[in-house]
């Protein structure tokens, strides 16, 4: 609608204000990188999002222009499996993409794997290798954004 330059400027403050916030929260910033079609921005240690736990966080800007996404290392904040009695001690981690129009696993693995940040940066740069749609996943008919709280965590909407 004629204000590209407006809505990555807009972006580009979403990913620096999330970064800041997961920062002040109790990550640390690992690098910044430009991979594939994105400028990325990755991050490690443990953020209180809500009912996840993030271990780690690359928040993502498309080179060309656009909306942020995010790709997230979390797990269950409470372990739901010990809590219905069928944990044998191991917790299951998620990789998880959000966009403004869904989220989606791209993979789990248990606790028995170590969660690493090359273990992380394994995940995201399978997902850059082939980037595309991902089957499954929860969508929105949103036409604006439905996930911003994952996209840009730490972020109150409210304010």
């Amino acid at each position: 609608m004629g204000h590209a330059a407006e809505v990555n400027q807009l972006a580009q403050l979403l990913v620096t204000e999330s970064g800041d916030a997961l920062v002040h929260g109790g990550m640390t910033q690992v690098e910044t990188f430009d991979a594939g079609e994105y400028h990325v921005t990755a991050y490690q240690g443990l953020f209180n999002n809500g009912p996840f736990i993030r271990y780690f966080e690359f928040l993502m800007l498309p080179a060309t222009g656009g909306p942020p996404l995010s790709i997230a290392v979390t797990r269950d904040a409470v372990d739901i499996e010990a809590a219905l009695g069928g944990s044998n001690g191991e917790k299951t981690y998620f990789v998880d993409l959000y966009n403004c129009s869904m989220q989606a696993a791209l993979e789990e693995f248990s606790s028995s794997t170590p969660v690493t940040y090359q273990r992380a940066r394994a995940s995201l740069d399978q997902f850059l290798a082939h980037p595309s749609p991902l089957p499954g996943g929860i969508s929105n008919d949103n036409p604006v954004c439905n996930f911003e709280m994952d996209i840009t965590p730490g972020l109150d909407p409210e304010n």
